[in-house]
């Protein structure tokens, strides 16, 4: 132990050093300096343990000297001596921080190393306090959280750093204000009032030592929200409180915004899927549920794989093992299981999910349901397929009906010459004439699929148009299948050219007949029928609305899935080599669907296939058909007529038959040989007969602004 001692008399001094060393067994190490200044040097140099200061020296005398070396040491005791028996410099010597006041001639050994003993324990226990007080204070103004002391009245006496952000009022500005007027809105004063009271009278309140969420007021008059935690602390008969207060801005709108994803995910029409990295599912949403039926409950715990079909559960594992490696899936399309055991075709995106460091915790998963995409795309592939068959069918058919022409008119003109004495040829012409009415037909089915038929719809009742066929169709399909037909008594109008109703049926029931060669029953129904939602077997689309509907049952061998895809393909035929042209359903497909109508077919094998036929219902009077009568005699003529057309064949028998009964013909074979001949020429033309389309883009208008032509019919 090192002591200073401070002392201008040399006896005094020795006598204590004495009184020091005979009293302890302790190693005491005294030092003596009789002057002020040489003290205040040591102190600096040597580590004191404790000072015996005379507070009369040469150099300095009464309390200044103690004010100086406790500048000097503020953390050495400092213990007075001094021959001076002044009790009121002894309280003002303790109180200014000496740890004891001793008067030299009542001192002895035994009590000074007491003191001594007593001034550095209580020395060391103050720096303690002050070291403790330091660290809280540095805790408090250093805290994340506003730190506000309060008495029992609600004034503030304590405001750290923090809270002088949160509220925007400086530690001297809060200071000694009441609380519930600076920081508490004022809708929540009265309650803090009320709430303040009701813990003086019962030690009871609802904010203590437990956090509840507030609102707090800012200095510009803003609210911010706040978690509040009190602690109250009982000094003498009252209390003095710290409020401890976090700004939760942050968490609030984080807690916000997790909200609205949480909504957004719930509300998604699309499975949204978190899994570990093991692949077992963590969250499952209401999208989920209705993809893949199974409930929340249902799915936690499990492994994706438990939805996949067992022959996917390599490519489940693929998947997973590719997003560990960092990749996004976007949009794999794939096929999952449902509860019902039903296939489904999906889309997948998958992206990794971390935590706040980087790791990777496990997958996100977006399962999107497109298997009814996959069939409208599956639909519209085989729309685009038939249109382009159709355009080519077409080409064909406009072609094929110009030689058919010229067949079927020379067949005909020919058999008007020939007799029966030559009965080979007349059969021979016979036979070309009846191959070019069957070629005629099959045309005509390839336009009417392709709807380039010149049609002539009239309002009829689907009821009378089936029953005239009756008798027709009855020879058709033979004696073995039962033909059934169920009218009703209440049905609508439909708009559409009788022909294609009879299309319709024909085909229809030549299907059905090759369906049953055992024989059966063909049941052929009208009804009415309002559309709403689109039904799954549907092959065209329709409007929501008000149809007929003619349906077409049989009881036969039915079609498998493949059969039902290809239908309405032109050319398909499940009939063999020569038994059929794949034209008949191609035909009613392009025929329902120019009305402006939809096919439901229902069919499997064994069980038989119905066609549902529905077309728009309308308002209106049922058209009757006028018959057209034979004239009763040759149609012959004199008059000029101009005829045009590209086809030379059409042109020659066209003009053959027109010179056979009396007409003067001038034939061209373009526009431009019209025009020169109706310029040039020096009679008159009484007719234009015209193809409609022409080569080099003329129309039949083009030609009649000529002033020779403009007076012809």
């Amino acid at each position: 132990m090192h002591v200073l001692l401070i002392e201008d008399n040399e006896d005094d001094a020795r006598i204590i050093g004495e009184t020091l060393t005979e009293q302890t067994r302790a190693e005491i190490q005294l030092e003596w300096v009789d002057r002020l200044e040489s003290a205040l040097t040591r102190l600096v140099e040597v580590k004191t343990d404790v000072v015996l200061l005379d507070l009369s020296l040469p150099d300095s005398h009464g309390l200044e000297t103690l004010d100086k070396v406790q500048a000097q040491a503020a953390d050495v005791p400092i213990i007075v001596l001094t021959g001076l028996d002044d009790e009121g410099i002894a309280v003002q010597a303790v109180r200014k921080g000496a740890q004891d006041y001793l008067i030299k001639g009542r001192l002895d050994g035994h009590g000074l190393v007491r003191v001594i003993q007593y001034a550095i324990e209580r020395k060391q226990s103050e720096k303690a306090v002050r070291d403790s007080e330091t660290r809280l204070r540095a805790i408090i103004n250093t805290a994340l959280d506003a730190l506000i002391g309060i008495n029992a009245q609600g004034v503030i006496i304590d405001w750290n750093p923090r809270a002088e952000v949160i509220f925007g009022w400086t530690r001297g500005e809060a200071i000694g204000q009441k609380l519930v007027d600076l920081i508490i809105p004022p809708r929540y004063r009265e309650a803090h009032e009320r709430g303040l009271q009701h813990f003086l009278r019962t030690g009871e309140g609802q904010a203590l030592n437990r956090s509840i969420e507030v609102a707090g007021l800012r200095r510009d008059g803003t609210e911010v929200p706040l978690e509040l935690s009190i602690s109250p602390l009982k000094c003498g008969e009252t209390y003095v409180f710290n409020a401890f207060l976090s700004d939760i801005t942050e968490r609030k709108q984080a807690e916000e915004v997790r909200v609205r994803l949480a909504s957004i995910v719930e509300s998604s029409a699309d499975a949204i899927i978190g899994m570990t990295l093991d692949g077992i599912v963590m969250t499952w949403n209401r999208g989920a549920e209705r993809v893949f039926g199974y409930t929340r409950d249902e799915a936690l715990g499990k492994s994706i794989r438990y939805f996949t079909p067992q022959d996917r559960r390599d490519e489940e594992t693929q998947i997973i093992e590719r997003v560990k490696q960092g990749e996004h899936l976007t949009h794999f399309e794939t096929v999952r299981r449902r509860k019902d055991g039903k296939d489904i075709n999906i889309a997948l995106t998958i992206s990794p999910m971390k935590d706040g460091a980087g790791t990777m915790i496990g997958f996100s998963t977006i399962a999107r349901d497109i298997t009814e995409q996959k069939r409208l795309e599956t639909q519209l592939r085989q729309s685009q397929k038939m249109e382009g068959i159709g355009q080519l069918a077409g080409g064909i058919a406009h072609d094929f009906n110009n030689l058919l022409t010229v067949i079927n008119s020379y067949s005909d003109m020919l058999l008007g010459e020939v007799g029966f004495a030559t009965p080979f040829v007349r059969n021979g012409l016979d036979q070309i004439k009846e191959a070019g009415h069957r070629s005629a037909s099959l045309t005509r089915q390839l336009l009417a699929f392709t709807r380039q038929q010149i049609l002539e719809p009239k309002i009829l009742d689907l009821n009378e148009s089936v029953s005239n066929m009756a008798k027709l169709l009855r020879r058709l399909i033979g004696e073995d299948i039962d033909l059934v037909l169920c009218p009703h008594p209440t049905l609508g109008r439909v708009k559409i050219d009788p022909g294609q109703v009879e299309q319709i049926v024909m085909n229809l029931a030549v299907n059905a007949r090759h369906a049953m060669p055992q024989g059966g029953q063909l049941t052929i129904e009208t009804m009415n029928a309002e559309l709403d939602n689109v039904d799954a077997h549907q092959q065209i689309s329709a409007a929501p609305g008000s149809y007929v509907r003619l349906a077409v049952s049989d009881t036969g061998c039915g079609m498998d899935t493949d059969t039902q895809t290809r239908m309405f393909e032109p050319f398909f035929t499940t009939k063999g080599p020569g038994k059929g042209t794949g034209l008949g359903l191609a035909t009613v497909h392009g025929i329902v669907k120019h009305s402006g109508g939809r096919i439901q077919v229902y069919s499997e094998l064994g069980k038989g296939t119905t066609f549902h036929i529905d077309l728009p219902r309308i308002e209106g009077t049922v058209e009757r058909l006028d018959p057209v009568s034979a004239p009763n005699a040759a149609l012959c003529g004199s008059e000029t007529i101009l005829l045009v057309e590209d086809e030379e064949m059409v042109r020659a028998l066209a003009q053959a038959i027109l010179e056979r009964n009396g007409y003067t013909v001038l034939a061209a074979k373009n526009v431009n040989d019209a025009l020169r001949f109706a310029q040039a020429g020096p009679q008159a033309i009484h007719l234009l007969l015209t193809d409609t389309i022409m080569p080099l883009g003329y129309k039949v208008r083009e030609m009649l602004a000529v002033p020779q032509l403009n007076r012809a019919e």
